[in-house]
């Protein structure tokens, strides 16, 4: 009787098949794995960009408060700032009390300093009362009075002109004075890849008298 049997046919794979299968899958996983990256690479620049912007709404916030309750807005004329041989200090706002002190608001550019704890490349800083001694800033004072309102201002590419009124400000910081009792201020903020945000801005009016 012969063997009616039949022999069973190997289904698996072969070694070829095997090396490309998984050189496919490799191929696979690592563009995966560059697009997961890249996703959470954009996620937290979005999330640290949103960050930023909070901070510039604060920073214009405060500003605005300052503002309404001055007496009169103009250019600060007439005052010098002296600090760190790295810096460039740039006065960009003056406000007029109604007690008649005085309110100086000026950007420091710390780009070529090493070591700041702050946001490069500019700063703004407040000088004026509350919170200044003296309280009332002479038209020379050193760039350790006042305080920080800021960090990480970036002018826009192009630079900035105001489209009313008289321009002042500097390096991410600008003010344009409509009349001595109205002013837009406009910041640009640096991002976190070092772009230059939108830019935010503001309206106000002033109150004091």
């Amino acid at each position: 009787m012969k063997n009616k049997s039949k022999r069973l046919q190997n289904k698996g794979f072969t070694l070829t098949e095997l090396l490309v299968g998984a050189a496919l899958a490799g191929v696979v996983i690592a563009f995966l794995g560059y697009g997961l990256v890249a996703l959470l690479g954009q996620d937290r620049n979005t999330q640290s960009n949103g960050e930023r912007s909070v901070e510039i709404d604060r920073a214009l916030g405060y500003l605005s408060g300052d503002i309404r309750e001055t007496k009169s807005i103009s250019l600060p004329t007439g005052y010098t700032i002296s600090g760190s041989g790295c810096e460039i200090r740039t006065p960009v706002l003056y406000l007029k009390n109604p007690d008649n002190s005085n309110t100086i608001y000026y950007i420091r550019d710390i780009s070529a300093c090493t070591g700041s704890e702050w946001y490069k490349p500019n700063v703004l800083h407040r000088v004026g009362p509350p919170g200044t001694s003296p309280a009332d800033p002479p038209t020379s004072f050193s760039s350790s009075l006042g305080n920080v309102l800021l960090d990480g201002l970036q002018d826009p590419i192009g630079g900035f002109s105001c489209t009313t009124g008289t321009q002042t400000g500097t390096k991410g910081f600008y003010a344009c004075i409509e009349s001595p009792r109205s002013v837009t201020v406009h910041i640009f903020g640096r991002g976190s890849k070092g772009e230059t945000m939108p830019v935010q801005s503001t309206r106000v009016a002033v109150r004091g008298r």
